[in-house]
């Protein structure tokens, strides 16, 4: 039996002082964790296998005041993913499976309707299956400890998104079976199999599946920031992430297992070439391979996964060529570990930068005319203003031509983001261009820039009202208040979380046509977009209405701007 695992534990080896100012990085850390709230931060960058640096930032655990070190363990989210992918490709080298077995072949009990899945379907994200975590009812259940054939159950009935390997969605069910096939195939438990295979033989003693009931010694815990204040992080029951999401590591074992990944010893080199390729569709490739995206940033390979679950965000990304990884753990999902790696890269290989544009000054009521909501595929988007120049998710937006303007903090994104304003035929803009290819309708200005308008039709208001107080309690039947089907699909049963506390003293502010903006929600053309203030569980806010021609509730979004 080819095992091909290393047979000695992989030591953590730190080389000479790494060429990036430490101070740089360090400041450059320090400052996102205060902007985004994060309590602590562990990083490990590593050249050829071998660690340059690694440091902890801040608190693991805020209430005990215990500050975060190498051997701190975090929540890795779908970092885990990574891990799943190499132990099926470890059976596959041993003769268990072969990529292209159908699923159902080495678990008979899965639903019929899913018989032509494959596992190298499951592996990248082209099954078609639903992914569990997309099921609205399945949102309100955080807590609770499922059974394997609970989570499929909450599936087994959802329609196939496409023919299996016809297209691509990200998809936590296809890992979540992975793991099931491992158990089956080894007679061991995912974790159990994990630890023999491949923690460990490469010393990552601090690694393992989550088990929120045991003591894990200097565990971090996590944190999220609401309402402008730190809170403890919603309770995830591990049986609910396993094999997609479940593992919790320090950044110490995390430099382990980058130092193997890179020496090639844990699976064949024509194994690792299958997990490191894009996914090839029909007339197009997504850059997802087995449990890795792969991309390039300005000419550089990069290998990467970013993890995210209620009060952790991770991230490893592998420039290959460079022969540099970033390692991102944090204790917070308000920030984003992806760009803080970014920005850790960026001081070790200057070359991720690209060029910036020429910026130019231009009149305030450029800003103000595109300042306001958008739609971005389906959710909200805004640019705001922010001391007099425009932003976009937090970052300063500059202007190379008044209709034209790029984010360049590259902190955040090792791509210059290009935006271009169209204007209608009365010269407002109607939408923005961004890198020449995906559009995004303009909704309408930012809440507080909306002239007040009589209310047209205060019925309407009303029955709206009691809409949005029936999702703040989660109403099941939604027959009798006016919402598309396929809202009432999505949050029948759900109570919106943003609503709940109670949604009192409504009030109309103004409403706009969209009709000729291409606008869908939840399969449904939105034709009006209504602005209303109220009052939910105490706090002033805006809520947008977003209204089919025949005046059905197709969504809506709550703003603070």
């Amino acid at each position: 039996m080819n095992l091909r695992f290393p047979t000695a534990v992989v030591t953590i080896t730190l080389l000479a002082p790494c060429a990036a100012n430490a101070d740089t990085i360090d400041d450059f850390v320090r400052a996102r964790q205060k902007r985004d709230h994060v309590p602590g931060i562990a990083i490990a960058v590593l050249k050829d296998g071998k660690v340059v640096r690694r440091r902890g930032y801040g608190l693991a655990d805020v209430e005990h005041n215990a500050r975060v070190t190498a051997s701190t363990p975090f929540q890795l989210a779908s970092v885990t993913k990574q891990f799943t992918a190499v132990a099926v490709l470890m059976l596959m080298e041993e003769g268990k499976l072969k990529l292209d077995d159908k699923a159902i072949q080495h678990l008979p009990d899965l639903p019929d309707a899913w018989r032509d899945v494959t596992v190298r379907q499951l592996l990248n994200h082209t099954s078609g299956i639903k992914s569990y975590t997309n099921v609205a009812s399945f949102r309100t259940t955080f807590r609770k400890d499922f059974t394997q054939t609970e989570i499929v159950d909450v599936v087994k009935n959802e329609p196939l998104e496409f023919a299996p390997g016809a297209g691509w969605n990200y998809n936590n069910t296809g890992f979540f079976l992975l793991g099931m096939l491992i158990e089956k195939l080894t007679g061991k438990t995912y974790g159990a199999f994990l630890a023999e295979r491949i923690f460990q033989p490469l010393g990552m003693t601090r690694t393992r599946v989550n088990d929120l009931g045991i003591v894990i010694p200097g565990r971090g815990r996590g944190y999220s920031w609401r309402d402008d204040q730190l809170v403890n992080g919603e309770y995830i029951s591990p049986t609910q992430a396993y094999a997609a999401g479940a593992l919790v590591s320090t950044i110490d074992d995390m430099a382990r297992w980058e130092g193997a990944l890179a020496s090639g010893n844990l699976l064949k080199k024509s194994s690792y070439e299958q997990m490191w390729t894009p996914t090839r569709l029909p007339g197009r490739k997504e850059g997802y391979g087995f449990g890795w995206w792969i991309d390039e940033i300005n000419g550089h390979r990069r290998i990467s996964h970013s993890g995210g679950i209620p009060g952790f965000a991770t991230e490893i990304s592998r420039f290959v060529n460079d022969r540099i990884t970033i390692i991102v753990l944090c204790n917070s999902d308000s920030t984003d570990a992806d760009s803080l790696a970014k920005g850790i890269a960026r001081r070790f290989i200057p070359t991720l930068t690209p060029t910036t544009p020429k910026a130019v000054a231009v009149a305030p009521e450029t800003i103000r005319g595109i300042s306001g909501y958008y739609d971005r595929e389906g959710r909200i988007g805004a640019f705001l203003r922010r001391s007099g120049q425009l932003s976009l998710d937090g970052e300063t937006l500059k202007f190379s031509a008044p209709d034209t303007f790029f984010l360049a903090n590259f902190d955040v994104s090792l791509r210059l983001q290009k935006f271009r304003a169209v204007k209608d035929s009365a010269g407002q803009v109607k939408e923005v261009v961004k890198n020449e290819e995906r559009r995004a309708a303009r909704i309408g200005p930012l809440a507080n820039d909306a002239p007040p308008q009589h209310d047209p039709d205060t019925a309407l208001t009303r029955r709206l009202e009691a809409t949005l107080k029936a999702l703040a309690q989660g109403e099941k039947n939604l027959d009798s208040f006016p919402v598309t089907p396929g809202f009432k699909s999505q949050f029948a049963g759900t109570p919106l979380p943003e609503l709940v506390g109670g949604v009192k003293d409504i009030s109309f502010v103004a409403a706009f046509n969209v009709a000729d903006r291409g606008i869908l929600r939840f399969g449904s053309k939105v034709s009006r977009v209504l602005y209303y203030k109220l009052s939910i569980n105490g706090a002033a806010k805006y809520i947008l209405i977003y209204l089919t021609d025949n005046g059905l509730m197709a969504d809506e979004d709550v703003v603070k701007d």
